[in-house]
């Protein structure tokens, strides 16, 4: 099984990256350090806390290959790869993510070592069909729970 990265989600946050550094440079370079406008102080700082938390979602886990024969789990990220056993989830959560266009779910894994995967909808297609897998697997669905992501997707 293989939940794949969506691709339309993660290209617009790069779009979004790329347009919040020229704003960010522009409003630096020309309002603040030519100018001194204490205003654009907060503009700046607000677009730098969207573009840290557009930066660390992309970090996030953008691939889930799973080996049903010998149970093996790998989670992709752009950085990194990272091999579990099914042995090691003691359960998972539901997320919730309310947007715009309504609500869509995750997948929070925790492992045995209580270290926690969260997996998004904004970074992975179909995430839900993992948790048809969990129960096949019959592994301990533990309800709702809070979602801190982008702020989580890195660790």
């Amino acid at each position: 099984m293989e939940i794949n990265t969506n691709y339309k989600n993660i290209s617009s946050r790069i779009f979004l990256l790329i347009i919040f550094s020229i704003l960010l440079f522009l409003i630096v370079f020309y309002g603040i350090i030519k100018n001194g406008q204490q205003p654009l102080y907060i503009v700046a700082a607000l677009i730098s806390w969207l573009y840290v938390g557009l930066l660390l979602s992309v970090f996030g886990v953008l691939k889930v290959q799973i080996d049903e024969f010998d149970g093996k789990w790998t989670f992709i990220r752009i950085v990194s790869k990272k091999e579990i056993d099914s042995g090691q989830i003691s359960r998972y959560y539901k997320s919730v993510y309310n947007t715009r266009k309504g609500s869509s779910y995750g997948i929070i894994i925790e492992l045995g070592n209580s270290k926690l995967i969260e997996l998004n909808p904004g970074n992975l297609d179909k995430v839900m069909q993992l948790e048809q897998y969990l129960k096949t697997l019959k592994i301990e669905f533990a309800g709702e729970k809070k979602s801190f992501y982008p702020f989580t997707s890195a660790l």
